[in-house]
């Protein structure tokens, strides 16, 4: 009986692993549309402006809003290695908007503990237009999600304790390699935060902690966001002076960025990014999202996006601004992560464990 329970895991196994392949291959397949095109718009003036200035003064300086430092640095490596070519200036993410696939197979089964709702949530982000969409920007927006996947990923393993000095390093550099990217993904990584304080008390409800205790489960939060805070002071007049000439510029250029606004547009606003986010699938997407926050009510997971979601809007409307939908699109792996509650269920009621896989085994062939 043991030695028919390790065939039937492992052939489970196998399955689901050479189905994220050919997903990734497509998804390689998808993204790979148009990676020598001339370059133009925002990497052009990413190019032209930025590659020749100095690291110094790119780590030290923020000079306008199409600075993305660190798609900047692996630019630069790729084109040493490949040479002067618009597939070596692409490539960092194109290889991110691959490598997310698997990625977020693997945080969706460390989240979730659902090989079947990983596996949506991985063809979901597959087939995403608003994902395939930004390859042709390519100024690290695919990044952007693989780093926010990643630091989830961290963040989770961080909360199993298991090796917590290595994680613990690794959250930091992770986050600090999204702050480098464009500074405002520090929306995500404020609700990260919280995200992770939230747990850590949750599982100590009696709150008996000493200082020590806190340093040692903190210290990773609190060395990012030290850094995080030096650094976005240290170039807050560059900040400032960037978002206002973003302004200036007309709306249909920057993207429909609201600078000055109302609450009224800026949730009309946030409606509009939503439904972006979900291309090519129309908005009833969101009733299978309501469904999931429902079933993962008093989890951790609902706990994550509702701190990833809810954070950022705060900073926003504190703020006074909103950036475009783009901006945003390290929401849009947990959109898509958050469906899976529906299928799962479904799925669960109608077929046993053995019959689903059978179904996917004949599928695949």
């Amino acid at each position: 009986m043991r030695n028919s329970n390790h065939i039937y895991f492992s052939n489970t196994s196998k399955l689901f692993i050479s189905i994220i392949i050919s997903l990734t291959l497509v998804g390689a397949w998808l993204r790979v549309e148009g990676i020598n095109q001339p370059i133009t718009g925002d990497l052009a003036g990413m190019l032209f402006m930025h590659f020749p200035t100095s690291w110094d003064s790119l780590l030290l300086n923020y000079r306008d809003t199409n600075q993305w430092t660190l798609y900047i640095f692996l630019a630069k490596l790729s084109l040493e290695i490949f040479g002067d070519n618009e597939f070596a200036l692409r490539l960092p993410d194109f290889l991110a908007g691959i490598f997310v696939i698997p990625l977020a197979y693997r945080v969706g089964l460390l989240m979730t503990s659902s090989r079947l709702g990983s596996l949506i949530t991985a063809f979901l982000l597959t087939f995403s237009s608003f994902h395939i969409n930004r390859m042709q920007v390519s100024k690290g927006y695919l990044l952007t999600v693989f780093f926010a996947l990643l630091v989830v990923f961290i963040t989770y393993k961080l909360l199993e304790k298991e090796h917590f000095t290595r994680w613990g390093i690794l959250f930091f550099l992770t986050g600090l390699g999204m702050i480098l990217l464009v500074p405002t993904n520090v929306h995500f990584l404020t609700g990260i935060g919280v995200f992770y304080v939230f747990v850590i008390f949750k599982n100590h409800k009696n709150f008996n902690y000493t200082f020590n205790d806190l340093i040692k489960l903190m210290w990773p939060v609190i060395l990012l966001f030290s850094v995080i805070v030096g650094y976005c002071l240290n170039i807050l007049s560059d900040l400032t002076r960037g978002i206002a000439g973003e302004c200036m510029i007309p709306i249909n250029i920057r993207g429909n960025a609201i600078c000055t606004m109302n609450v009224g547009s800026y949730f009309e606003r946030l409606i509009e990014f939503f439904d972006s986010f979900i291309s090519p699938w129309s908005s009833w997407f969101y009733l299978f999202l309501l469904f999931g926050l429902v079933r993962l009510y008093k989890t951790n997971e609902f706990a994550l996006f509702i701190s990833l979601i809810v954070i950022p809007n705060i900073i926003n409307l504190i703020s006074g601004s909103i950036g475009p939908a783009r901006v945003y699109i390290f929401w849009l792996p947990f959109i898509l992560l958050s469906f899976y509650p529906f299928i799962d269920r479904i799925w669960h009621s109608r077929v046993s464990d053995l019959d689903s896989i059978k179904v996917l085994k004949s599928f695949s062939l």
